[in-house]
């Protein structure tokens, strides 16, 4: 007898399986064969596998990210903007801005708010919410609050004239000015002031403004805005004098942006392309259409929108309707100071002045979401701008808390709490009340301090209504009119809030009390405590080493004589956009009546008023579509978003739109000089004015029109030294005074990841993870929306978000001559002064005066996106290998991977080391199973399972080689087995018949 081992090879293919078959892909790591015959399996036999090709996109390429395209098992919910538009019609009214008539905005009124969206968390996509922001740069934009813009007679003027209260429309705000002439109480820190005279003298020490200090604002949307008449029903309210518009509630403006890469194996390059492909994804590409009387067969296409992912025109303010008019419309003035009622004036009129504010941009916007929450109240029933509510009097001892009306339950005290915590987001706003002059004492930090609004009047006082009520009074003043009745003094006029320091202790941040002894240092989430009469006490001075203004506090609030803060003066969190501590932007287009202001040709061709095109442009009379109309919209965003491979590590750059080095308006122009003589052309085209740049001391181009950069400087033209008696003629560039000094500006608008989309236990596995992100990087509390992003801090971001690169290499081209041409050295450049010239009058028509002019280099230097990089490299491979699953074993002693997740025994497995184009490969392994029991099979089930268990990705191509060995008893010499069998059969004969032997 001879023993030996029958082998028989099993292909299992997935091409040829009944899923295959049957077109079902649907899992292409599980798939069954049927056999031909069907395999008896024995006790004893054996079973492996033979080889392996395990077909997978992306195998064995160099330069891969793995993602395995799967659920990772959480919920998460995002908050993001939803808008609705709707249109009503009255078809017997026809305006410009009727419904039927093709609006900019799209819609005679948009609504907006938040809602909730849940998503299942997945690792081959990224779900997150942007905001968008433009920055303080004073260009297309203007601080608010204001009340018009573009009055003066002559459009030129507009640039020229110095902007004030009262003639150009800035509001009556008076930031510098208090009761107490010793104490301001204000932020000096964050204002500049602004020339006082037209023109400006140098002697008048003018007014002050918010700094264009290039600090992101982020967006935020109105609720309910009307772009027709027919649509401003909203607008009414129950008294007149509670229509400022800041009585709204704005929130946030958020997008949610799902961004997805295939699974399996990524090339680094393909994920970098298609990840940007998706951020600059073409989202609306619109021509928008004029058809002026519905009687005009010529309708006109008067602009192009193209939109993007994170680049999108949103409405704006503009010039066309920022008008007195319209302003003194909205507020029912009968004078520019205030007055009377308009007789018959509907309290759904002025949606023309209102429109604009739609959209608005906020410095702290997380101060204002939570802080705008605290103005309720006994019902809990906000009161918008008329905010909360002094509940008992407070004299202003030492350790004596003020009562507001909002009784002491958790549910309270979490609003103020929460608003406390947005505070601790900005240490910079009480840095600022450290500041010299503020009237504040020094010591207030984000560690020692937060702060509320109350008014610095007493509400009879405080009202702007005939008949003053309780009711009627507003917390803060947005400046837009004087009082209706007189009866405050003329001196005393400004009716802004306090910003009013109150003690806060972050030992106690989350710690609540249900009654908080003070005496013990108690304070429920470290600032409140309960009254006697259940309500919450906030506390202005407590500690006699907590550093205070109590007395100069006290001086301040305690006005027309008062021994105390009286019941129901308003307190809480001041809406207006002149709010201490609070700033704000509105966006404008950009546009003017005029658009070339320094010439006096320019309203011709510049005239927005254009024929039809009925008889090819050339008419004597007929229909003429009004431009100006179109002029309401501003690009706001990132233009050039994009994932970055460097060949190490993935980085995120372009999350702004970068400035440009620019043209003139009057650039190429050939028909124009400068406004003043044919022997003083219009500037040049600018061949590098498409550079990526960042501008130090920018000289003006005049591209766009707002009141914060009036007065526009033009350049100077100084004559005739008198000392040398010489003739020459000198030109120089002049810096705009609304710009600061010295400061860099870079970009024009952008956007910041405001969430990410995953939690820390769940970042490694996602997207963010495998890229090679970190979590710490962009979660990091020393950082916030206003952070600068530097070299230095790129690893320690709260909000994604990029603005230019400046590197101290960048010092040499700073060191310049007094006109800007850099020395290329490191040299410390500071402003010179020109002495003894004759200045030629320049465009604002100012008379010929011996002047000295401060003149600061301009400094433009060519600069690239900061790139955010991955502080880890990408996730090559997360799986290591391969288990092969299948029911021709019933049993196997592995163990690991999930509990329960397949119901077949692993038989291989196969290492993702051996891959070449779209396959690992496995060769015949080591592991050798033995049956014990007998085994029909007619077919065979394979699965191809990662180590937890979970299926593979793989594609349609692979296949699985089983052996099985059966081990025989043979015999090769048939004629000898015969015989040995015929001898075996006689002896059991004979022994038959002889029993005995």
């Amino acid at each position: 007898m001879n023993n030996y081992t029958d082998i028989q090879i099993i292909e299992c293919n997935r091409l040829h399986s009944e899923e295959a078959k049957a077109n079902n892909n649907e899992n292409t790591s599980l798939w069954q064969n049927n056999l031909q015959d069907i395999v008896h399996l024995e006790p004893g036999d054996k079973v492996s596998v033979y080889g392996s090709f395990i077909s997978e996109r992306g195998a064995g390429q160099s330069q891969t990210v793995e993602v395995k395209g799967v659920e990772l098992g959480k919920n998460r919910e995002f908050i993001t903007t939803n808008i609705s538009g709707t249109n009503q019609t009255d078809p017997t009214k026809w305006t410009q801005d009727n419904p039927q008539y093709h609006l900019p905005s799209g819609f005679g009124r948009i609504d907006a708010g938040d809602v909730n969206k849940k998503i299942q968390v997945r690792d081959d996509t990224l779900n997150i919410v942007i905001n968008y922001y433009i920055p303080s740069n004073a260009m297309n934009c203007l601080h608010l609050p204001r009340n018009w813009m573009a009055n003066a007679p002559s459009v030129r003027e507009n640039f020229f004239f110095i902007d004030s209260d009262g003639t150009q429309g800035r509001t009556r705000t008076k930031y510098n000015l208090a009761n107490q002439s010793a104490y301001n109480f204000w932020l000096k820190n964050d204002f500049y002031r602004v020339p006082g005279t037209t023109p400006p003298s140098g002697t008048d020490p003018g007014a002050f403004k918010p700094l264009n200090d290039n600090q992101r604002y982020t967006l935020m949307i109105r609720d309910k805005t009307s772009y027709t008449e027919i649509n401003a029903e909203h607008t009414q309210v129950a008294d007149l004098d509670l229509r400022d518009p800041e009585n709204a509630i704005y929130t946030t403006y958020k997008e949610l942006k799902e961004i997805k890469i295939p699974p399996g194996f990524n090339s680094a390059e393909f994920i970098a392309d298609e990840i940007t492909r998706q951020l600059q994804e073409i989202t609306k590409d619109e021509i928008q259409v004029q058809d002026d009387t519905g009687n005009d067969d010529y309708p006109m296409n008067v602009a192009r929108i193209l939109e993007s992912e994170t680049y999108k025109a949103f409405n704006a303010g503009n010039v066309q309707d920022m008008t007195k008019e319209n302003f003194k419309k909205y507020f029912s003035l009968s004078t520019d100071t205030g007055g009377d009622y308009i007789p018959g004036t509907t309290n759904g009129s002025g949606f023309e002045w209102l429109r604009q504010y739609q959209i608005i941009a906020c410095k702290y916007p997380e101060i204002y979401e939570k802080g705008r929450l605290v103005n309720t109240n006994l019902f809990g029933e906000n009161q918008g701008i008329g905010g909360g509510f002094v509940n008992s009097a407070w004299n202003g001892n030492a350790g004596v808390g003020i009562e507001i009306l909002a009784e002491y339950t958790k549910d309270n005290l979490k609003i103020w709490k929460d608003f406390f915590q947005a505070q601790g987001l900005y240490p910079d706003i009480f840095e600022s009340m450290n500041g010299q002059d503020t009237g504040y004492d020094s010591g207030y930090s984000v560690s020692n301090t937060r702060f509320c609004h109350i008014n610095r009047w007493r509400y009879q006082d405080q009202s702007l209504a005939e008949v003053p009520l309780v009711l009627n009074t507003q917390l803060g003043w947005g400046g837009y009119y004087l009082p209706r009745s007189y009866s405050v003094p003329v001196d005393s006029r400004q009716l802004c809030s306090f910003l009013l320091p109150l003690h806060f202790d972050p030992n106690q941040e989350d710690t609540y009390y249900e009654d908080p002894i003070v005496t013990n240092g108690q304070f429920t989430y470290g600032a409140f405590s309960k009254s006697a009469g259940g309500k919450i006490l906030i506390h202005p001075t407590y500690h006699s080493n907590w550093v205070n203004a109590s007395t100069k506090i006290k001086g301040e609030l305690f006005t027309n004589g008062a021994s105390s803060v009286e019941i129901n003066r308003k307190i809480g969190f001041d809406l207006h956009f002149n709010a201490p501590g609070m700033y704000y932007l509105l966006p404008l287009s950009g546009w003017s009546n005029n658009p070339n202001p320094t010439s006096s040709v320019a309203p011709f061709i510049g005239n927005w008023l254009v024929p039809d095109n009925k008889r090819d442009g050339k008419i004597t009379g007929g229909t003429r579509y009004d431009m100006s109309y179109w002029h309401k919209k501003l690009y706001i965003g990132a233009d050039r978003p994009s994932l970055n491979w460097d060949g190490t590590h993935f980085g995120f750059s372009g999350f702004h739109t970068a400035l440009n080095r620019g043209n003139n308006h009057l650039a190429g122009n050939p028909l124009f000089n400068s406004g003043t003589s044919a022997a003083d052309p219009a500037p040049a085209e600018d061949p590098d004015a498409g550079d990526v740049v960042y501008k130090i001391n920018p000289v003006e181009l005049f591209c766009d029109f707002t009141p914060d950069r009036t007065p526009y400087l033009d350049s100077v033209s100084l004559l005739s030294y008198t000392t040398f008696g010489l003739d020459d003629k000198y030109k120089f560039n002049r810096i705009n005074d609304n710009y600061q000094k010295q400061l860099p500006y870079d970009q024009l608008s952008g956007i910041l990841v405001d969430d990410y989309g995953i939690d820390e236990t769940e970042w490694e596995d996602s997207l963010w993870g495998l890229l090679g992100f970190s979590y710490e990087q962009f979660h990091d509390t020393s950082a916030n929306r206003l952070t600068r992003v530097q070299s230095g801090n790129v690893a320690k971001l709260s909000y994604l978000t990029t603005n230019s690169e400046i590197v101290e290499g960048d010092t040499k081209i700073m060191a310049t001559n007094y006109v800007g041409t850099p020395l290329y050295n490191g040299m410390v450049s500071t402003p010179v002064s020109i002495r003894d010239y004759n200045a030629s009058p320049p465009p604002e028509a100012r008379p010929t005066v011996k002047a000295q002019y401060a003149l600061f280099p301009p400094i433009i230097h060519k600069t690239q996106s900061m790139n955010i990089q991955a502080v880890n490299l990408p996730t090559r491979m997360i799986r290591g290998y391969y288990t092969i699953r299948s029911n021709i074993l019933e049993n196997t002693p592995f163990i690991g991977g999930k509990v329960n997740n397949t119901d077949m025994p692993i038989i291989g497995i196969v290492d993702k080391i051996n891959g070449d184009g779209d396959f690992y490969f496995g060769q015949e392994g080591s592991l050798t199973f033995t049956i014990t029991k007998p085994l029909r099979l007619a077919s065979l089930t394979i699965g191809i399972h990662d180590p937890d268990g979970s299926y593979s990705r793989t594609s349609e191509q692979s296949t699985i080689l089983f052996k099985i060995e059966k081990p025989v008893e043979a015999t090769f010499n048939v004629i000898q087995e015969i015989l040995e069998e015929n001898k075996k059969q006689g002896e059991l004969i004979l022994q038959k018949m002889n029993p005995q032997n």
